[in-house]
């Protein structure tokens, strides 16, 4: 049985709003907690896997998933 945190997963992947404040609320963090991810997952993708990608990309990742 799924739990309500992939509920809330599989909903938004039909919907891909592409909106950064609706995305946050339903996967229930803030609009700040979003973005300071995004410099946490670059670092980390430059750090770990010598992987360098723009913010930008990463939130379009984020968004889209």
């Amino acid at each position: 049985m799924p739990t309500s945190l992939e509920q809330k997963q599989d909903r938004h992947a039909e919907e891909v709003t592409g909106n950064v404040a609706r995305t946050c609320r339903c996967y229930g963090i803030s609009r700040p907690t979003f973005y300071k991810s995004l410099r946490k997952i670059q670092m980390y993708l430059k750090r770990y896997h010598d992987i360098t990608i723009t913010s930008s990309a990463i939130y379009n990742i984020l968004v889209r998933a």
